[in-house]
């Protein structure tokens, strides 16, 4: 399998598998309810400030360990880090500090902005399938926006590394 290719097929699952929990998660907190505030902590919103810094935590850690015991296993080639991609070669060989600067960097930069758009743009309530939809929608871009440079990254760590995941 081409790394290009592994890197889409992961960010896809992540995806869909993101989308599963958004939807059992607003269920679980709003379903049968009509009316949902938007933002405060009971709103439909609220779950982009826990679940950004959580989600990317853990999802930089998961899927790094997961590419690593693959490249250890021989099921795909390790990369040399000049052949990652942008940001990926900048991210660092620890994984804790890794994760945790992704997780920072992603609170830090779409949290805020994302608040800050609701509160100018939303109405001061939403529907249930409006909840679901703006969940389901930002996890989705979460995915998308993190995920390629952790995979590329998570690709071209040294064997030493690969070989103590």
């Amino acid at each position: 399998m081409q790394h290009r290719d592994m890197v889409r097929k992961e960010v896809l699952l992540a995806v869909l598998g993101n989308a599963v929990v958004a939807v059992i998660i607003v269920w679980a907190l709003y379903g049968g309810e009509d009316l949902i505030p938007v933002l405060g902590t009971d709103g439909g919103a609220f779950g982009v400030v826990p679940g950004t810094f959580l989600f990317t935590l853990g999802m930089t850690v998961g899927l790094t360990r997961t590419i690593r015991s693959r490249v250890r296993k021989g099921v795909i080639a390790a990369l040399p880090l000049s052949e990652a991609p942008g940001i990926a070669r900048r991210l660092p060989q620890n994984l804790l500090v890794r994760g945790l600067l992704m997780a920072l960097s992603a609170e830090i930069c779409l949290v805020p902005a994302t608040i800050a758009l609701l509160s100018w743009l939303a109405p001061d309530t939403w529907s249930f399938g409006a909840v679901l939809a703006f969940n389901v929608a930002y996890f989705a871009g979460l995915c998308l926006l993190v995920l390629p440079a952790v995979l590329w990254r998570a690709l071209c760590d040294s064997p030493a590394v690969v070989q103590a995941a």
